[in-house]
């Protein structure tokens, strides 16, 4: 009988040694999952003030751009923005706003720093300006890379809408698209740009030429053109593509524009011709200049640029932004595809 009894308290005790051990695991890991909750939201928190703070940081190299030295609200003002891209003075900016190359326009700093500005390069195709002013910048932006954006990616504009009041405004919004292409009409002249960014960021009158920036606050694009006739888009021109150029402008203050002479089309944009040809990949040649060197190489119209020095094209940017890299009179060498052969050319880059 002593046995049954000291076996039930020996039991008991078990029982209770283990319902405590329960007790205290179930404990830890409450404290453990608070714990856990506050060092994210701790990490939450530096990372918007980070964010914040990358953001402050790249709006400061946000400048007003003007065709009038004198700003008067009376709608006969061209406004627009620009971005320091150098501390030597240069500013990145849409060939809209500031004018075409060897030109003038005036950089607005505030309210009291008023520069005139000499364009130094401009280019219609992909409506981008640099601009150079005699003023040194404490700072300029910090260059991202526009190929590694992703849809749905958050993303932020920064500009100067309708006027001085309203200077660097920020809104936000995500990566509507990539490789997007715009044909539209400008002063009576027909206007055709590829290969740009749609983002849902809020992009006003002004706005044009000013920063489109990732959350790092890199610079990856510049914004150039709204559609009116629809709510909630806008787009930029990837930064990518004029890095060679700033590069150059950069070491040696001069940039001479390279050029094949030929219009094209990529597997972005060859739907805007009639014709039926699936295009995967390279640049489909839809025009040659007279006279070109494209064309005294033999290369025809209906021809696909494959490669250009055995670097793969897949869109119309890729191979502006290799071109840019090399001067006039360099010679590449284009792989060709017609119809079911393939060859190689050499072509002299001309001068634009």
């Amino acid at each position: 009988m002593e046995y049954f009894k000291s076996y039930k308290r020996r039991k008991k005790i078990k029982l209770s040694n283990f319902t405590f051990v329960i007790v205290i695991i179930i404990f830890v890991f409450f404290i453990i999952s608070i714990l856990s909750n506050k060092i994210k939201s701790e990490d939450n928190q530096e990372n918007d003030i980070c964010e914040e703070e990358c953001i402050e940081k790249a709006s400061k190299n946000i400048v007003g751009i003007s065709k009038n030295y004198n700003l008067v609200n009376d709608g006969s003002t061209s406004w627009g923005s620009g971005v320091v891209i150098s501390k030597n003075g240069y500013i990145l900016t849409n060939e809209h706003v500031s004018g075409l190359k060897n030109d003038n326009c005036y950089v607005i700093l505030n309210s009291k720093e008023r520069y005139k500005a000499n364009i130094v390069w401009s280019n219609s195709d992909i409506d981008l300006a640099i601009l150079k002013i005699k003023h040194n910048f404490e700072d300029s932006a910090v260059l991202g890379d526009s190929d590694e954006l992703k849809l749905g990616q958050k993303i932020y504009s920064i500009g100067n809408p309708i006027g001085l009041e309203f200077k660097r405004s920020v809104s936000t919004g995500v990566i509507s698209g990539t490789n997007r292409n715009l044909e539209f009409e400008e002063n009576g002249k027909k206007i055709y740009i590829n290969n740009l960014i749609q983002t849902d960021a809020m992009i006003n009158p002004g706005n044009s030429g000013g920063a489109l920036i990732n959350k790092a606050g890199q610079l990856v694009g510049i914004t150039t053109v709204k559609i009116s006739s629809a709510e909630s888009m806008g787009f930029a021109v990837p930064i990518n593509i004029v890095k060679p150029i700033l590069k150059k402008i950069e070491n040696a203050e001069m940039f001479e524009e390279t050029t094949l002479e030929f219009w094209g089309y990529d597997k972005y944009s060859i739907d805007k011709i009639n014709i039926n040809i699936n295009l995967d990949s390279g640049i489909y040649v839809g025009q040659i200049n007279l006279n070109s060197n494209l064309e005294k190489s033999g290369i025809k119209v209906g021809d696909i640029i494959m490669c250009i020095d055995g670097k793969k094209l897949e869109k119309i940017s890729d191979l502006r932004r290799y071109i840019y890299e090399k001067s006039p009179g360099d010679i590449v060498k284009l792989s060709i595809k017609r119809d079911k052969s393939e060859f190689e050319v050499d072509v002299k880059l001309g001068r634009k």
